[in-house]
């Protein structure tokens, strides 16, 4: 079943505001499989839902089982087109791992198709790092999206934020420029604003310079081990996951669904 809209949303003018369609399917996940929020899936080729059945004097072919839509993770065997992302609710866990040693399916889910949501995206060793504005797509050889050439089958849609959610584990000791050393630099960006802790020691920074593992910005506070940082990089160009020396990195990134174009 299709979600066509938001209640609330505008349709046209100057405020107006995309649809977003979602829709369900019964969700397939081989034995030791994760999947979390931002989850790409793809069509469960085997289980295809009849396309003939619905049309008077015309049987459905053996082929065809009418059933629900049944996605699979784009690394199995029978994976397909892109059918949706989910967007973390239906399971009842944020990250969910199949342990119990066989393929099984999973009622109902809801993948969004069109609309803004999030995408569980990486950059693999002498890959492409992902930046704000580039194209996300699907292919065989990873179970997030990555960038690459947009195409009928394997379009994801367009990056448009990342959502900084980290700490400094060491807070930051003195007032002025300092160079910090946080969790993660995911998204973290020259020109990033972040907030920095809460409560009244809560303050809006600006970073001025990064390395791998660093942001240098100007503290008016300062902040105790652990402190929380926060922010969106919105920037076009901007690099939200990096291309790693060796491996990869991933991270749930907020994207422009287009699955269908």
């Amino acid at each position: 079943m299709a979600t066509l809209k938001n209640p609330g949303l505008v349709n046209d003018g100057p405020n107006a505001s995309g649809e977003i369609f979602d829709f369900g399917a019964i969700t397939q996940l081989a034995a030791a499989a994760t999947f979390s929020p931002g989850q790409v899936m793809v069509r469960d080729l085997t289980q295809l839902v009849s396309q003939y059945s619905q049309i008077p004097n015309n049987a459905p072919a053996t082929v065809f089982v009418p059933q629900a839509d049944q996605v699979v993770l784009p690394t199995s065997a029978n994976g397909g087109d892109v059918f949706g992302v989910w967007q973390g609710a239906g399971y009842g866990s944020a990250i969910y791992t199949n342990l119990t040693g066989a393929t099984q399916a999973y009622s109902s889910g809801t993948y969004r198709r069109n609309g803004v949501g999030k995408v569980l995206a990486g950059a693999t060793s002498g890959g492409t790092a992902v930046t704000v504005g580039s194209t996300l797509i699907v292919s065989a050889a990873q179970a997030y999206a990555i960038v690459g050439t947009r195409a009928i089958g394997t379009a994801v849609g367009r990056v448009v934020a990342y959502p900084i959610n980290t700490t400094i584990p060491l807070g930051v000791t003195a007032t002025g420029s300092q160079t910090v050393t946080p969790a993660a630099m995911t998204g973290i960006n020259v020109g990033s604003v972040l907030t920095i802790d809460s409560g009244t020691s809560q303050e809006t920074v600006t970073v001025t310079a990064i390395t791998a593992t660093t942001f240098t910005a100007p503290f008016t506070l300062v902040h105790g081990v652990n402190t929380g940082v926060q922010g969106k990089t919105t920037t076009v160009g901007a690099s939200v996951i990096p291309v790693p020396t060796t491996g990869n990195n991933q991270a749930v990134i907020l994207v422009d669904i287009n699955v269908t174009a």
